[in-house]
């Protein structure tokens, strides 16, 4: 075994470890009924498919109007173009693992379920780390 894939392994029992933790602080909670579960499990998909949809559109749009302005900012030593650029780059992984968690999600597996909260996790850390600096 190599240990790119040993690493990977390490990981996934990592992730499956913090899931087994998780599922016990939420076994406390009050169930969702299984009519509620069943809408969820319908409009779910179709939701991460139009927002990743409308979130690759903009991210490209974004990056075409950064483009635009980041390179008299970058020549001028504003590092906000910088962070612009970046904040573009991650938004279009988010969308993307959106996309993907389509079919995965539509089929009831999950693996969707995984990339739609991927792009969530994705997201909350950019924008703290985004909102803990002084970038304004």
């Amino acid at each position: 075994m190599n240990t790119k894939n040993k690493g990977v392994q390490d990981a996934l029992k990592m992730a499956h470890g913090w899931e087994n933790q998780l599922a016990d602080f939420f076994a406390k909670f009050p169930h969702v009924p299984e009519g509620g579960r069943k809408v969820i499990a319908q409009i779910l998909p179709w939701l991460a498919l139009v927002f990743g949809i409308l979130g690759i559109i903009a991210a490209v749009a974004g990056g075409l109007i950064i483009s635009i302005f980041s390179i008299p900012a970058l020549l001028t030593g504003n590092i906000g173009g910088f962070v612009m650029l970046i904040a573009v780059i991650v938004s279009f992984t988010a969308a993307t693992l959106e996309v993907l968690a389509f079919k995965p999600l539509q089929a009831g597996m999950k693996k969707g379920l995984e990339f739609f909260v991927l792009r969530i996790v994705t997201w909350c850390c950019f924008s703290a780390y985004f909102n803990s600096r002084e970038y304004a």
